[in-house]
């Protein structure tokens, strides 16, 4: 399988470290860059201008408050800088965006239905990425708009953020009452719980792109990952082969 021009598909990786976005192999499209603090600093024109596919930034799903206004100025001064795509995970994303810039919606920013869809179209969304907890038989219903859906194809799935997890438990694995692991990870005054099991759909990506998907993402957040992970991952989505131990949650549903 490719997942190059040449097959009509586009190939996203979406990382916060900025290292492991200039390690992103021949082939990816678009580099998605989570707007953390940390990465906020770190990206300077120079620094956009070293990495070796195009530049999209994503903001992430939840930002508090106090941090509006911040968010709000980097992402003007980014635009001024050149990057041209910004993806927003809930309504409150549309006040941040620079004015004239392009624009997707993230995966917390659901489509389920035709009509979200085509609301978020009419809005001038470009491209929407499909929920995590979506399946088959909604992306079909979806067809007429699935040139504009792109589907995460791996991802640590982001169980909940909070203000209220111990920080100290942050950067560890802790487990559940069912023997469950769990990752936590602490960034921007907030604590987020990964599932410790990836989601991972390489195996179906032939079957979807059949129903007519022809965006796809890798999701590098969640546990630590190395610069050279990433195109371990690429190299099995291009062969179609799952990670070890992963699991489709609902996309299998729908499939024939």
């Amino acid at each position: 399988m490719s997942c190059g021009a040449d097959a009509g598909r586009t190939f996203t990786v979406q990382t916060d470290d900025l290292a492991v976005a200039r390690a992103a192999p021949r082939g990816v499209d678009r580099v998605m860059l989570v707007l953390t603090d940390r990465m906020m600093h770190a990206l300077t024109p120079a620094a956009l201008g070293k990495l070796p596919a195009r530049v999209g930034v994503t903001v992430p799903p939840v930002t508090l408050p106090e941090r509006l206004e911040k968010v709000r100025r980097r992402l003007r001064a980014l635009h001024e800088w050149g990057v041209r795509l910004f993806e927003i995970n809930n309504l409150g994303g549309f006040g941040l965006l620079p004015p004239g810039a392009r624009f997707q919606t993230g995966p917390f920013l659901y489509v389920h239905n035709r009509a979200a869809a085509a609301a978020l179209r009419a809005r001038g969304a470009e491209r929407m990425v499909f929920p995590l907890e979506g399946d088959a038989a909604t992306l079909a219903d979806l067809a007429p708009l699935l040139p504009r859906i792109e589907v995460v194809a791996f991802s640590y799935v982001p169980l909940f953020v909070s203000r209220a997890v111990p920080a100290a438990k942050s950067g560890h694995t802790v487990r559940d009452g069912r023997n469950e692991l769990f990752h936590v990870t602490r960034r921007d005054d907030l604590v987020t719980v990964y599932s410790r099991r990836p989601y991972c759909i390489f195996s179906k990506v032939e079957t979807l792109a059949k129903l007519g998907v022809r965006h796809f993402r890798i999701v590098l957040a969640g546990v630590p990952f190395a610069a050279g992970d990433t195109a371990a991952l690429v190299r099995r989505f291009r062969e179609g082969v799952d990670v070890p131990g992963a699991t489709p949650f609902n996309m299998v549903h729908g499939l024939k």
